[in-house]
């Protein structure tokens, strides 16, 4: 898309809003409570991100709610990360 040129979807009725709303959740994420994402770590915080995204409908409480229930029989390692 070229926005500069007043082109906001294609007249196929193709755009890439969804794109840049997700990109600007992440974005305030970073800036507002994590202030560094290291590459290491990157898909960690694309993975919690997604998840707000894709439940970014429900309240808080119901969010929380899921995120312990996807949790059930997983174990929480504090092995150290590989290096990619």
């Amino acid at each position: 898309m070229k926005h500069s040129a007043g082109q906001y979807a294609k007249p196929d009725g193709s755009h890439i809003n969804t794109c840049e709303s997700f990109f600007g959740l992440f974005k305030r994420g970073v800036h507002g409570a994590f202030h560094h994402v290291s590459k290491q770590h990157l898909h960690r915080y694309l993975d919690e991100f997604s998840f707000r995204w894709d439940h970014r409908g429900v309240s808080d409480g119901e969010r929380t709610a899921k995120a312990i229930k996807a949790s059930e029989g997983k174990r929480l390692l504090y092995s150290q990360p590989s290096r990619d």
